[in-house]
């Protein structure tokens, strides 16, 4: 199996550490692995995301390394390099993590998703 490529149903152990050192920009996702409708993604991530929400899903973010802070229009939450979060479907929130000055900066998150498709979104 490639470094890059996504597989269903498999029974080896996946690196996510080895998984997030290997992406160089930030904020972009890669996927994983999928299970049933759901995809894990990985990301190195600096800076500010966007206000988003998802209708359909709720949405768990593992931080590997680093803190990540997800803002929502009241409050945040702050995760640190092995906790999880969970975002209820339908509430609005922003990611955030400081910049890296080096690589004892860096942040990392695995988050679990639905996977966008016909059935569960209507005909596109």
């Amino acid at each position: 199996m490639s470094q890059k490529e996504t597989t269903r149903g498999q029974r080896i152990a996946i690196d996510l550490l080895g998984k997030a050192a290997s992406i160089d920009d930030f904020w972009q996702q890669r996927v994983i692995v999928e299970m049933n409708d759901y995809q894990f993604k990985v990301a190195r991530v600096e800076g500010d995301f966007i206000w988003h929400s998802h209708a359909d899903t709720d949405e768990t973010f593992i931080v590997l390394e680093g803190e990540l802070r997800i803002d929502f229009r009241e409050g945040a939450m702050t995760l640190r390099a092995g906790e999880l979060g969970i975002v209820p479907k339908g509430v609005e929130h922003k990611p955030y993590a400081k910049e890296e000055k080096d690589s004892a900066d860096r942040t990392a998150w695995c988050r679990q998703h639905r996977r966008h498709t016909k059935r569960a979104h209507g005909a596109e």
